[in-house]
């Protein structure tokens, strides 16, 4: 049996992993848990790097709303609600391309 062994100088480290590319489908993405709890939590996450470059997130909602009026409302959700506030504008510009 091989002994697991470590080293005690990268106690407290984090390892940095690059995300691989993925899509988020968020179900009732026009509702108030998406813009209080979910996309301010995915905004936080974004800034500290946990996200990846490359994600798209895909809203389904019952009642029509265009893309950009979506996006509109996850930003004023993130205004208000992110622990991270107010919005970042330059990492609002990236992150505010991943909803679709």
């Amino acid at each position: 049996m091989m002994k697991h062994l470590q080293n005690p100088q990268r106690e407290g480290l984090r390892l940095q992993r690059t995300p691989e590319p993925c899509a988020l489908v968020i179900f009732g993405a026009s509702g108030d848990l998406t813009r209080r709890k979910l996309v301010p939590a995915l905004y936080n996450l974004d800034l500290e790097q946990l996200l990846p470059n490359s994600i798209s997130i895909v809203g389904m909602a019952r009642r029509p709303i265009s893309t950009d009026e979506f996006r509109n409302q996850m930003r004023e959700g993130v205004n208000a609600f992110s622990r991270k506030r107010p919005v970042d504008p330059a990492a609002w510009e990236n992150f505010g391309k991943a909803p679709r």
